[in-house]
């Protein structure tokens, strides 16, 4: 289904610049009961049974058009207890689902002039940024804060006679950056 709802997008988005959104819902579907029916936990605590759906949408940026679905993967954690997240390949672990959009999106929606994947925080994740196809670019909410070089300061310090600090000025993401609203290929738009 998700395939064939994902080609039906793909005749939407040529020549767009697409944003793809996606994130995890959690599909309750009762306590002892669903438990006895096979469902995994869901939730904090796991006392709740149900399912679990990662779902990816595709949106025009110039009119925020939803054009249709990309993805949309379904899965039950029935497996029970499993070994720390840190001792399991990358492939072994549930943060897949983020890789595997940012792929999809990639080739079903090569017709785009633009694609940008945005995903919340359980995304930041070190390969999600490693493994991203060439023409997705990625809009993800920081989960900690991390220390870079100043990017503001590295951009006005072009002089070649002023000397350069033997280590760049540092400060958390959050202050570098700051909040601000991202459109993706504003040039383009006339702004």
């Amino acid at each position: 289904m998700a395939s064939h709802a994902a080609a039906r997008t793909a005749d939407r988005v040529a020549g767009r610049d697409v944003i793809v959104v996606q994130d995890t819902s959690e599909l309750f579907l009762g306590g002892r009961r669903a438990k006895a029916n096979g469902y995994g936990p869901v939730g904090k605590g796991g006392g709740v049974r149900g399912l679990l759906l990662h779902a990816a949408l595709a949106i025009d940026a110039g009119n925020d058009a939803l054009l249709g679905l990309v993805d949309a993967q379904v899965w039950n954690r029935d497996r029970g207890k499993v070994t720390p997240r840190r001792s399991r390949a990358t492939a072994d672990k549930e943060s897949q689902r983020w890789f595997s959009v940012a792929a999809k999106a990639g080739k079903a929606l090569s017709a785009a002039r633009s694609i940008t994947v945005i995903s919340d925080r359980e995304s930041d994740i070190y390969e999600h940024f490693a493994r991203r196809p060439a023409n997705i670019e990625l809009i993800v909410r920081a989960s900690w804060d991390r220390q870079i070089t100043d990017p503001l300061a590295a951009a006005n310090h072009t002089r070649s006679d002023e000397p350069r600090p033997s280590t760049p000025y540092r400060r958390p993401l959050s202050q570098a950056l700051g909040h601000r609203r991202v459109l993706p290929h504003a040039q383009d738009r006339g702004f």
